[in-house]
């Protein structure tokens, strides 16, 4: 990633996303979850708000870390049941956000 401006204070908080630009005017049924219940990436129709980008997120060492290592389990855990969602690193970090809302929310500018 490169950085073509200073970041400042304004993007601070406890967890951080950004939201994905090439979804920021699409409804959320066009939002490419994970639609497959068998992986711990799934996302139910009806839920979910934004989709987030996985190039942009931050907060806390702790949230942070609480995000990751989640996610690992879950991508470890799909593989072990013989699943792996397209992108599975943005499926597995959508579902997160989706139950743990960001703190602080980008807007596709930051991407």
């Amino acid at each position: 990633m490169k950085f073509y401006q200073r970041w400042e204070a304004e993007v601070l908080s406890q967890l951080v996303a950004a939201v994905h630009l090439s979804y920021y005017y699409e409804s959320w049924d066009k939002f490419p979850y994970e639609c497959r219940p068998a992986s711990l990436s799934f996302v139910p129709l009806n839920e979910g708000d934004f989709y987030y980008a996985r190039a942009v997120f931050g907060g806390t060492v702790e949230e942070v870390h609480k995000l990751t290592r989640t996610c690992q389990e879950h991508l470890d855990r799909d593989r072990v049941n013989v699943i792996e969602a397209a992108w599975q690193e943005a499926k597995h970090l959508n579902c997160y956000l989706i139950y743990n809302k960001p703190t602080r929310l980008l807007s596709p500018e930051y991407i």
